[in-house]
């Protein structure tokens, strides 16, 4: 084993299976239970996360959590190109 974060997908395909297939049930059961009208906030407007509920302001949060969104996506990504072309462990990338 080289130790990277990717060999998981060579060693245990069923362990990768079974990730995925409950990671895909616990977001079919959180969309059925919204309600159609409503999928955008998920109930999150609900508990108290916004304390100004104002159009402009939910906006502007919903355009920030999109950016930090892509922005993540984008960190995630250099980090498995970074792993894919230096053959080494990110871990250990990380400690150099």
């Amino acid at each position: 084993p080289t130790g990277t974060a990717l060999e998981v997908f060579n060693t245990d395909p069923l362990w990768v299976g079974l990730t995925f297939g409950v990671i895909a049930c616990l977001e079919t059961i959180r969309l059925l239970e919204t309600e159609p009208g409503t999928r955008a906030d998920a109930k999150i407007l609900d508990i108290g996360l916004y304390p100004e509920q104002s159009p402009e302001k939910l906006a502007e949060y919903s355009l920030k959590e999109l950016q930090n969104g892509r922005l993540a996506m984008l960190a995630f990504a250099g980090a498995v190109v970074q792993e894919l072309v230096n053959e080494t462990p990110l871990i250990l990338n990380l400690q150099n």
